[in-house]
């Protein structure tokens, strides 16, 4: 009879997680260093616990994210490289120039007639997508934002050890806000 396949428990997840996420950031780490750039690790966003086995409730710090976002992109036109460690749906650095989720964003986008039909943004609904856009594609060409997406304490513990670990070697000579 064959074994049940095991189960991972979330811990082992984590544990995957951060371990992937390491060797990642280690990666990026090595570019960076060869590109001469610093590097910053930003971290952003709140934290959420479960008060319970089965989560109904949880405990949470809440964070929009929109220092981090900030600082991460000054961070990145000051030349450095930047580990942007954020929880889902958090600021995110650039993304802070498009209007807010539902009508706001819904009402500065307009249907290009196709075929096939398109989508356009208004240009007057939004002033600072243009610029934001430029900066946010320029500094992912050029491998300046590594974003890593968490979701819960125990996530973001691992994430930041397994990010931490990775960007020991270079030292003190970058910044770690």
């Amino acid at each position: 009879m064959a074994a049940a396949p095991e189960k991972k428990g979330k811990d082992e997840d984590n544990d995957l997680d951060a371990a992937a996420t390491e060797g990642r950031v280690r990666a990026w780490a090595e570019a960076q260093a060869a590109r001469g750039r610093r590097v910053a690790l930003v971290t952003s966003g709140g934290t959420q616990v479960p008060l319970e086995a089965r989560a109904v409730r949880f405990l949470e710090n809440f964070s929009s994210g929109r220092r981090g976002a900030a600082s991460a992109e000054q961070l990145v036109r000051a030349g450095y490289g930047v580990c942007f460690l954020h929880r889902a749906r958090s600021a995110f650095p650039w993304a802070r120039a498009l209007p807010p989720h539902g009508p706001a964003l819904l009402d500065a986008l307009r249907l290009t007639p196709g075929p096939p039909p398109g989508v356009a943004a208004d240009p007057a609904a939004l002033p600072a997508l243009l610029p934001a856009l430029r900066e946010y594609q320029r500094a992912t060409e050029a491998g300046a934002l590594l974003a890593i997406e968490f979701t819960g304490l125990v996530e973001y513990l691992a994430l930041l050890r397994a990010a931490a670990r990775a960007l020991a070697p270079l030292g003190t000579g970058g910044a770690r806000v």
